[in-house]
């Protein structure tokens, strides 16, 4: 009897002998071996990734059909058992990616994980392929992020499996996240990434699905997730080209601007927001501030921080200072100790700002009387000293809003743009001592001003460059 001519029954005994070499070949003969071939293959594909192996070794047929977007595939593979909460991990994708490579001419693929552990639904939404996710979604496919049994969440309730809406998300796949929101995918979670999309959109700078995320699905702008830490502080604190406009739709969709401005109950102070930005924002991202009031000078963020004052004069952009002046952040019973630091940081940029502001280059320091000029003189006859440029480093770390890696094997933010000018300023130029005396003279500084002592500048300069005496000397000095 011609094989063809087998009951159907007998035709799936003979079957399982066969290698897929053969079964393929069948597959080719006949329209009817087709219909009874072709569902055996998949059933046995299913059968054989899952016999004797743990869930995350589960279904790498259905996983090599998502990654290559073979819709219909995955369907027959979903119609005859395959699970869609399948797991499989970063380092067996990239295995199964090296084989479709290595048995393909089509060349390479766009799809990298975010996260260790994925589903066929994370991997769906990563590509942005909505039909494949539509057919997850009517398959059982899971929305929310899980921990599947046995294996290890990732502490305070962290997801090892995040939502495949984070994926989306993270790619930038406009139509799947409003898919998947629609189909009842969480916004926020503390198991999320982030601690969910707002924060997400924040770190990619996706402005635009930051908009969907608030004006179609009322996202809350005002979720906190870390020890107090608000989108808003995420936003200012970040160094990207497009920051300040996210910071400036979040102020006009109701960010809490008094919350994220405090620290933990000591409220009102309005310090918070001004000093993230400064150390880790730019400069557009202040001016916003400074402009809309959000952080005004009666917050006196400033004024009696001598150690973030140093730290500041040593290594922002002028732009800063200049942005601070003209809002009024530098009081007068404080200035001296600014321009103190400014010249100790050898800064002829900030000092030139300060004097053209109006500042009293006669002023005294508090210090055995000494003026500014008697301070410069004597910075000139030390100018090998060092700047400290390690000063307010725990400061620093204080206000940068941290973020809990949940198994991840891409890093979310952006390389920041060379072109980007930030609060910090990447080559701070400093000038030499002398050139701080000759600012100060310029500015009508009394070249014989004398100190407590009844000593003038010109008396301090004996260990100074004989540049430095000369100067004193042809400005009148004696």
């Amino acid at each position: 009897m011609a094989f063809l001519d087998l009951p159907t029954e007998l035709i799936l005994l003979i079957l399982p002998s066969l290698s897929e070499s053969d079964l393929t070949h069948l597959l080719q003969v006949h329209s009817s071996l087709f219909n009874i071939v072709l569902p055996y293959l998949y059933k046995r594909h299913i059968h054989d990734n899952t016999k004797g192996q743990d869930q995350e070794a589960q279904g790498l047929a259905l996983f090599r059909c998502t990654i290559t977007g073979n819709t219909a595939a995955v369907s027959r593979f979903l119609h005859h058992g395959a699970d869609p909460n399948a797991l499989i991990s970063a380092a067996s994708i990239r295995q199964v990616k090296a084989n479709i490579l290595s048995s393909s001419s089509s060349g390479a693929f766009g799809f990298l994980p975010w996260h260790n552990m994925q589903t066929p639904l994370n991997i769906a939404a990563n590509m942005g392929d909505d039909a494949l996710v539509s057919l997850l979604l009517s398959y059982g496919a899971r929305v929310d992020g899980f921990s599947p049994k046995g294996h290890q969440g990732t502490g305070e309730g962290r997801h090892t499996v995040q939502p495949a809406v984070v994926d989306a998300l993270l790619s930038g796949h406009k139509s799947t996240v409003r898919l998947l929101l629609k189909r009842g995918s969480p916004m926020h979670d503390y198991g999320m990434e982030r601690g969910g999309l707002i924060n997400c959109a924040i770190a990619r700078e996706q402005l635009s699905l930051l908009k969907l995320l608030v004006n179609e699905f009322e996202a809350d702008v005002n979720f906190t997730w870390q020890e107090g830490v608000y989108p808003l502080n995420r936003a200012v604190s970040s160094s990207s080209e497009g920051a300040a406009e996210i910071v400036r739709f979040l102020l006009d969709n109701g960010a809490d601007i008094e919350a994220a401005n405090s620290y933990g109950e000591n409220t009102g102070h309005g310090q918070r927001l001004l000093n993230q930005v400064i150390r880790q924002g730019t400069i557009d991202t202040l001016r916003l501030l400074l402009t809309r009031g959000v952080v005004t000078a009666t917050a006196q963020a400033l004024s009696n921080k001598g150690v973030f004052r140093i730290w500041l004069m040593q290594r922002c952009d002028a732009e800063v200072v200049r942005l601070l002046l003209q809002h009024g952040y530098f009081e007068p019973d404080s200035i001296n100790g600014t321009l103190m630091a400014v010249m100790r940081a050898r800064r002829l940029d900030i000092l030139q700002l300060f004097m053209d502001s109006g500042v009293d280059p006669n002023t005294r320091t508090g210090i055995a009387g000494l003026t500014l000029l008697h301070t410069a003189v004597i910075y000139c006859a030390v100018r090998s000293m060092p700047i400290e440029t390690g000063l307010a480093s725990t400061t620093v770390c204080r206000d940068r809003p941290m973020s809990h890696a949940l198994n991840l094997v891409r890093k979310i933010e952006s390389d920041p743009s060379q072109q980007i000018s930030t609060c910090i300023g990447a080559k701070v130029e400093r000038c030499a001592p002398e050139e701080i005396v000759r600012c100060l003279i310029r500015g009508g500084a009394d070249v014989n001003g004398l100190d407590a002592r009844g000593a003038s500048p010109l008396a301090l300069a004996e260990m100074c460059p004989l540049s430095v005496q000369q100067m004193l000397i042809d400005c009148g000095g004696k």
